[in-house]
């Protein structure tokens, strides 16, 4: 206390003076930063986290400003990205807007192939280029799923395409309902895929 009063004549202004090290940029020039990631973005030419280090790197280059970023790598650090991370937390559009969780929805849709698909790893003779196999002859027909739920456990019925054009009553009936309780909706498409139309 005896040494920040001498130092700064009061005990409440070094309480109030910010420690530690300060940023190589400046906070309009991070603040700035910021912007041009968030807009960026928003026109589908996300920053990837090597593009904000070499960035980062070139403002002070440009700006005639001092840093102790690497030149040989061009780029800053690994650690003045996590720490310009954790001081531009940005509010997520869930906080912004404060939804509750049942109204946050989350859908997935799957493809599932009937055939196998993975031709797996044999052992043979070494040196020999080509080895045989024996593999599905048939395409295989692709079946779609959909799935809906929300953050707070609701959940819609999963829907199922199946590549058919017309709609047998047993696929239907099986996947459909069990004691009048929705299990799942159930599709057809030539293909088996999703459209506006199913």
């Amino acid at each position: 206390m005896r040494l920040s009063k001498e130092q700064y004549g009061d005990p409440e202004k070094a309480a109030n003076t910010i420690w530690g090290r300060q940023t190589i940029l400046t906070p309009e020039l991070e603040d700035q930063l910021v912007q041009y990631c968030l807009a960026m973005e928003a026109i589908y030419f996300g920053l990837t986290r090597g593009d904000l280090r070499r960035m980062a790197f070139q403002i002070p280059e440009r700006n005639n400003l001092q840093h102790n970023f690497s030149r040989a790598d061009d780029m800053a650090g690994k650690k003045w990205l996590k720490l310009f991370m954790t001081r531009h937390k940005t509010q997520t559009v869930f906080e912004k807007h404060n939804y509750p969780p049942d109204r946050i929805f989350n859908v997935d849709e799957s493809g599932l192939t009937v055939v196998q698909s993975k031709v797996l790893k044999v052992v043979g003779m070494r040196g020999k280029r080509q080895i045989g196999n024996l593999a599905s002859a048939e395409r295989g027909s692709l079946i779609t799923i959909v799935v809906c739920m929300s953050a707070a456990g609701n959940f819609v019925p999963p829907m199922v395409v199946f590549p058919r054009k017309n709609r047998k009553y047993a696929i239907g009936k099986r996947c459909s309902s069990r004691n009048n309780i929705p299990l799942s909706s159930v599709r057809m498409d030539p293909n088996g895929v999703i459209h506006t139309l199913v």
